[in-house]
């Protein structure tokens, strides 16, 4: 059995996302997680990498079902709701890939960030200088001060 990395949350939630705009792909049926519905689940994965499956039977063990089946052909349980398990297996191939994850964004790091509390800092250059009183780091408002 191939050891698959695990998916990152970011991953998982892409391929819900997917899981959502298409159709099931296999139905497991009154013969159950046969041999022969095995061989159909993994050409389904080898060709579209996500494969949902509906459980029209054996709905009470489709939590026992679904994970024997990801063990089975080497994929990863996606995600299960309602009566269906959607599964995911990349293609070994990368020419033939046709998931693709966006690269995940750089972690913050601390050690580059502004000192709190700095009111000159400002992230985004079209706004101007801070306003509204001494009390906000900027020119006091309206004429002047009797104090």
């Amino acid at each position: 059995m191939k050891l698959m990395k695990r998916l990152t949350n970011g991953q998982i939630n892409r391929l819900k996302e997917l899981a959502q705009q298409t159709g099931p792909g296999v139905r497991v049926g009154k013969a159950g997680v046969s041999e022969a519905f095995l061989k159909g689940l993994d050409e389904a994965l080898a060709g579209q990498e996500l494969v949902k499956v509906r459980f029209s039977e054996f709905k009470d063990q489709k939590l026992a079902l679904a994970t024997q089946m990801a063990e089975k052909t080497d994929s990863e349980l996606v995600w299960i709701i309602g009566h269906m398990a959607v599964f995911y297996r990349e293609n070994p191939d990368p020419t033939k890939r046709k998931i693709t994850f966006p690269a995940p964004r750089p972690r913050h790091d601390p050690r580059f960030a502004p000192p709190r509390g700095d009111s000159r800092f400002n992230p985004d250059p079209r706004f101007g200088p801070p306003r509204g009183g001494p009390s906000r780091g900027g020119p006091p408002r309206g004429g002047p001060s009797f104090r």
